[in-house]
This record gives structure tokens, C-alpha cells and sequence, in this order.
């Protein structure tokens, strides 16, 4: 059952005297709300944002809605916006929130006024909010549709401004054309010539449709151009595969080589311990030869055979110690062009390893646009179990497929809408054609009621004149009353037949309102075809840029590949690529680290042997300094006893502590009567008040005494410096 429509809620903020700061809410009651205000208070502006709200008019006298606004000046700011909010209920009992929206902008010259887009609220049938952008000209006729009332009524009847009360005064013309808005005498004419319109839009959508088969076959076209490249894509990617094999095979040799490398580098290791040990071993020879040297000089008790043999079993053992030196010496030179050659390798490690690092970086950065895609597909249709990256191949592939079927479904789909939609329409326009030739003859049948009332009222007219004249014939006169009675009834019947019509107009309305909503509805069904066809292009926009960056990925694929293989003893998977390098790389960082240690740990242990030395002999010196100043101190002493000088100089030291304690109290005495005399206006000491200039010269006399203070403590300082020394 249709209700009353009615008016809940106003929110007002930036409209005249309403800050734009601060939401305003008028809440209206039921039967009846009344508003009262001083002057000014906002009394007019609260009928007028109703007005402007249902109508979208601006009052009169605002210059074109500027003058409706919060003034920019006023608010301190280049920009003020405005936004008028009304909640109502329509003929349907359901409630609807209105909203319209302005901003006004303060220029050098003049002030710019701009509206923006309303919004309706409604709710559907589960109950959720659903809101709906309008331009303004269509929300100025659709809030009067909801509402039940005319745009004419709502202006000059309802809300109609205190300025403008007085149209019913106005002239002729004007009069008549606001009584025609108000009771829509025109709405018939006006509905042909809509019907007409109507006629006209559906043959332009028509073509515009055939427009839009030609794009959709066109996109068909490139889904099959697209099916071919996935089908392409597919093929490089088992290629990659393949290529990934390789490099697993290379990197299998190259982990060979690191350790057949790590082997020689322990190799060296023991050559070098070797080789230390031998030189230890020579100085200890050296060491005894020199002792059986001095000893041969001071006993030779052996015959001179026995010397000689000693001496030529001493002279091969020289030889060989000489040839052990050579053959060790050989060594080392080799081992240190070893060591250069390895160092070599690992500085070309380091570069392969930095290239691999920056080439694998590029590879994850790819990897995860091509997952940012597939999550943004996914979500946008709703797939499931793709909400979570990374993704690997198979994932992708699967995306892929998935995102072709969508596209098949999406041209099924677009198939039975353009035929519902061309059955619909050739339905609708036949519809429309028995329509408008039912109104026409329901308007020509309207026009001659009327003309037969009119020929009745001028009958009846006749009639009571003939009546006047004949009053005086009383045979006649019953005659007359029946036929006027006669003619009573006539009209009767043709009013009623003209209610019936008005009737059956009203019911012919209400179809073409009815029609118009389906045609709405075929339109948003249009609509959404159009947005899926947007979201194909988008996909294949996305497809091409999908392929894209895996040829790039594969390039680098099979540009790192011989790299990859020479360090690793087989190419990864794609995904476990990143880890292997990075424990490869932190592998031969260790190897690294730990020559280079082993040698920093050589060149320390002799940085400390010399340290030690020249730290020994410094502490020599040192020791040597202090004695013979000792020894010139207790020179200077003269005839007097050590242990006398000792307590003279104990006596002094204790003194001068004394002293400097005494120095110290007495700082803190004074800054604490200078603080209480700050404080208060009498002596801290007696407790006696101040007179005049006695406060001054009491602070000034302790601050002069709290200056000599640092300078007594430095005295004793040095005083009891020089004791000690």
C-alpha cells in the first residue's frame, strides 16, 4: 500500500551560517516539528537545503548558488565545501539517503562554484547498504520520482522560499504556466514526445549494438591470437626446462672443480706447515753445528781417521740438508704460484658471483610482478586458492588455463545476453508502437468526450433559456424537465467515460514506467557486458605482459646458465635457485675468510713478538728513567732523615686536606644562605629582616666569597702536587 512520503533526517554543513568544519544534524518528528530561531540563526537555510536537496535549485537572489555557500573569506580559506545530506522515506515505505555536494573556490579575481556528483542510498534485499552515483540533472528527477511529488510541487508549493511566496500574484502567464507545472496538464503531450525520443534512442542503441558485436568478434578474434601465443609460451617454457637441465649438468662440473680446488688448497695448507717445520728444523741444525763447532775447538780427542770420516759423513749431511733447502725452496715457489692462481680463481669467483647475484635479483623481481598479476586476476574474478604468492610454473600455467576458461564462459554469456537482449527489445519495440497507437486513439477518443460534454453544456444552456422564454406554455413544460433530465444523464455518462479514459491513461503510465525499468535494466546488463569486454582487453594486456617477462626470465635463464653450471654441480629449480648460489657464494666466502685468517694470524703472531720487544724495552727504559730520578731526589735531601722528611711531609699533606674540606664546606654554605636569601627577605643566619640595600650587599659579599672559592681549592691542589712529588 503506497504511504505518504517523509522526511527523517538533514545534514547541513557549509550552507551560509553552518560551518563547514562541523556536521549539523536536524532530526524532523512526527506529526509535526517546528523550528525556532533568533534572526539569522538558519531558519530560511534549513528549508532551503531541503529545496536544493529534492530539487537541486538553488534559492533565489544566491547568484547562481554562490551566495548559498559558506563564504571562503570568512572560514579563512581558499576553498570551502559544502554537502547537503537528507535521509527520507519514498511512497514504498523504504529509506532513502540523498546526498548532493558542492565546493566553493576563492580566486584573485572572482569565486568559482562547482558541483559535484550526488550520491543515493538504498538498501537491497539482504538488508546491505547500496550506493549509487548520480550527475545532478539525473538526480533532480529521480529524488521527485521516489518521492511521489512533483519537481513543481516540491519548488512552489512544499518548499517554496520565503522570497517567492508571492508567485499566485504574478501575471497571466506566469500564473498559468506554474499552475500547468503544478498539475502536469502537458505530461501527455510531453509522454508522446517521449515515446518518440524513446523510438529514436532504441534504433541508436540498435546500431551502437551492432557496433559492439563487431568489437566483441573482434575480441574473439584476439582470444584466438592469445590461445596461439599460450599455446607458444607453453612451448618455451618446456624449452626452458630443458635448458635448466643443462645448467644443472654445468653446475655439477663446477662444484667438481671447487673440490678438486678446496683439496689443493689443503695441499697447501700442509706444504706450508711442511715447510715450516723444515725451516724450524734448520735453525735448530744451524744452532748445533755451531755448538759442535766450539766444542770440536776445545776437544778433539778422536784420531784423524775418525775426524775425517765425521767430517765427510758431516759434509753429506750438508749436502743433503742443502738439497732438502733447494728441493723446499722449489716448493714454496710453488706454492705461492699457486696461491696467486687460486686467488686469481676466487676473485673470478667473486665477480661470477656478483654478476649471479644481480642476475638472480632481476629474476625475483620478475617473478614476483608475474605473481602481483596473478593475484590481482584472481581476485578481481574471484578464483580461489590463489591468494598467496609465490607461485610456481605449474601455478602459472594453471592461472593461465583458468583465465581461458573465464573467457570462454565471459563469450557464452555475451552470446545469450545479445540474443535475450535482441529478443527483448524487439519485444519492447512493438510494445511501444501498440502503445502509442493506444494513446493516440485513447486521445482521440478524449478529445471527442470533451467536445460532446461541451455540446451538452451548451444543450442544457439552450434549454434553460428556452425554459425562461416558455415558462408560460404548461403543457410544454414537462416535456422541457425530461429533456433536460435527459441531457443530465447524457453528461453524467460522458464524465464517467471521460474518468474511465483518464483510467485507462493513468494505467498506460504505469506500463511505460514499467518498460522504462526493464529498458534500465537491459541497459546495466549492457553495461556490465561492456565492463567484461574492458576486463578481456585487460587480461590480454596483462597475457602480453605475462609473456613478456617470462622471455625475459628465460633470457637470463640462459645467459646465467654457463655461469650457474661452472659453480654448482647442476642447474636448480627456478625457485631454489637464489638459495644454492647464496650458500655457494657463502661457501667460497668462508674458504675466503679462513686463508686469509690463517694469514693474518702468521702476521700477527709476529706483529705481537715485536710488540712484546719493543714494549719490554720501553719498560726498560722507563724503569732506568724513574731510578736515576729516585736517585737524584734522595740527593737533594742532604743531612735530614728520610723518615723526618717522610712525616714533615705527611703533616703538610693532612694539612692541606684539611684546608681543602674546610674550602669545600664552606662553597656549600654559601650557595646555600645565597639560595635562602633569593628565596626570602630576611638573613638566613639570625633570621632578622633586611633593611633597604642590605639584601644586595649580603648576595653581593657571598657571591664575592663563592668566586674565591675555586681559586683556593687550585692552590691547595697544586700545593699538595708539589708535596707528593
Amino acid at each position: 500500500k503506497p504511504e505518504m512520503t517523509s522526511v527523517d533526517k538533514l545534514l547541513i554543513q557549509g550552507i551560509r551560517s553552518f560551518s563547514p568544519q562541523n556536521q549539523n544534524v536536524i532530526e524532523f518528528y512526527k506529526p509535526l516539528t517546528i523550528i525556532v530561531g533568533q534572526n539569522g540563526a538558519g531558519k530560511t537555510t534549513i528549508i532551503e537545503c531541503l529545496k536544493y536537496a529534492c530539487t537541486g535549485e538553488f534559492p533565489a537572489n544566491s547568484a547562481g548558488g554562490k551566495a548559498f555557500i559558506h563564504d571562503p573569506k570568512v572560514a579563512g580559506e581558499r576553498e570551502v565545501k559544502a554537502q547537503v545530506k537528507m535521509r527520507f522515506r519514498s511512497v514504498n515505505g523504504k529509506p532513502i539517503v540523498c546526498t548532493r555536494s558542492m565546493q566553493l573556490t576563492e580566486k584573485a579575481s572572482k569565486q568559482n562554484l562547482k558541483t559535484l556528483e550526488g550520491a543515493l542510498q538504498t538498501y537491497d534485499q539482504t538488508g546491505q547498504k547500496v550506493s549509487q552515483s548520480y550527475r545532478c540533472g539525473d538526480l533532480d528527477k529521480e529524488i521527485p520520482e521516489l518521492m511521489g511529488v512533483s519537481k513543481a510541487i516540491l519548488e512552489s508549493v512544499i518548499f517554496c522560499h520565503q522570497e517567492d511566496s508571492n508567485w499566485p500574484l504574478s501575471d497571466s502567464a506566469t500564473l498559468k504556466k506554474r499552475f500547468d507545472d503544478i498539475f502536469a496538464s502537458t505530461k501527455y503531450t510531453k509522454a508522446l514526445l517521449e515515446i518518440a525520443k524513446q523510438r529514436k534512442a532504441q534504433k541508436a542503441s540498435v546500431k551502437e549494438y551492432k557496433l559492439k558485436l563487431q568489437i566483441a568478434t573482434n575480441n574473439r578474434d584476439q582470444a584466438a591470437q592469445l590461445k596461439s601465443e599460450i599455446e607458444s609460451l607453453k612451448a618455451s617454457i618446456e624449452e626452458g626446462e630443458g635448458d635448466n637441465k643443462t645448467l644443472e649438468e654445468r653446475l655439477s662440473k663446477c662444484n667438481a672443480k671447487i673440490e678438486t680446488l678446496r683439496k689443493q688448497k689443503s695441499e697447501f695448507a700442509n706444504a706450508f706447515s711442511e715447510l715450516a717445520t723444515h725451516k724450524a728444523a734448520r735453525v735448530e741444525m744451524e744452532r748445533i753445528s755451531t755448538v759442535l763447532i766450539e766444542q770440536i775447538k776445545t776437544m778433539l780427542d778422536e784420531s784423524d781417521e775418525e775426524l775425517k770420516d765425521m767430517l765427510s759423513q758431516f759434509d753429506n749431511e750438508t749436502k743433503n740438508a742443502a738439497s732438502r733447502l733447494a728441493q723446499f725452496s722449489a716448493k714454496l715457489k710453488e706454492l705461492n704460484a699457486e696461491k696467486a692462481t687460486f686467488e686469481r680463481k676466487l676473485l673470478t669467483f667473486s665477480e661470477e658471483s656478483g654478476n649471479l647475484r644481480s642476475q638472480l635479483k632481476r629474476y625475483e623481481q620478475l617473478r614476483m610482478e608475474r605473481d602481483g598479476l596473478i593475484v590481482e586476476f584472481t581476485g578481481r574474478y574471484e578464483i580461489v586458492g590463489f591468494e598467496d604468492a609465490p607461485f610456481n610454473s605449474q601455478q602459472a600455467e594453471q592461472v593461465v588455463n583458468l583465465a581461458n576458461e573465464k573467457m570462454i564462459k565471459l563469450k557464452e554469456q555475451l552470446t545469450a545476453l545479445k540474443a535475450t537482449f535482441k529478443s527483448k527489445s524487439d519485444k519492447y519495440g512493438k510494445t511501444l508502437e501498440s502503445f502509442q497507437v493506444e494513446i493516440r486513439g485513447l486521445s482521440n477518443g478524449n478529445e471527442q468526450i470533451k467536445r460532446q460534454v461541451e455540446n451538452n453544456k451548451r444543450t442544457v444552456e439552450q434549454t434553460s433559456e428556452e425554459m425562461k422564454k416558455k415558462k408560460q406554455y404548461s403543457q410544454t413544460l414537462d416535456a422541457v424537465e425530461k429533456k433536460k433530465e435527459d441531457e443530465e444523464q447524457g453528461l453524467k455518462v460522458a464524465q464517467g467515460q471521460a474518468a474511465e479514459l483518464e483510467k485507462r491513461i493513468t494505467e498506460s503510465m504505469k506500463q511505460k514506467t514499467k518498460l522504462d525499468k526493464q529498458m534500465a535494466e537491459a541497459s546495466a546488463v549492457i553495461q556490465q557486458l561492456l565492463l567484461q569486454t574492458e576486463a578481456r582487453s585487460a587480461i590480454g594486456h596483462k597475457k602480453n605482459e605475462l609473456k613478456k617477462k617470462k622471455d625475459e626470465m628465460t633470457k637470463i635463464l640462459a645467459k646465467i646458465e654457463p655461469q650457474v653450471k661452472k659453480h654448482l654441480k647442476q642447474m636448480p629449480e627456478v625457485s631454489k635457485l637464489k638459495s644454492q648460489l647464496e650458500k655457494e657464494i657463502s661457501a667460497k666466502s668462508k674458504q675466503l675468510s679462513e686463508l686469509d685468517r690463517k694469514w693474518q694470524d702468521q702476521k700477527n703472531q709476529h706483529s705481537q713478538a715485536k710488540g712484546k720487544f719493543e714494549l719490554h724495552e720501553a719498560q726498560v727504559k722507563s724503569l732506568k728513567s724513574d731510578l736515576a730520578d729516585k736517585r737524584k731526589k734522595l740527593s737533594v735531601v742532604g743531612n735530614r732523615s728520610l723518615p723526618d722528611l717522610i712525616k714533615e711531609a705527611e703533616e703538610n699533606i693532612g694539612k692541606r686536606n684539611k684546608d681543602t674540606i674546610m674550602t669545600e664546606s664552606a662553597s656549600r654554605m654559601y650557595g646555600k644562605y645565597l639560595e635562602l636569601t633569593k628565596q626570602h627577605d630576611e638573613c638566613p643566619l639570625c633570621e632578622r629582616s633586611f633593611q633597604s640595600k642590605e639584601k644586595k650587599s649580603f648576595m653581593l659579599k657571598l657571591e664575592e666569597m663563592l668566586n674565591e672559592v675555586p681559586e683556593a681549592l687550585r692552590k691547595n691542589k697544586e700545593t699538595l702536587k708539589g708535596i707528593s712529588s
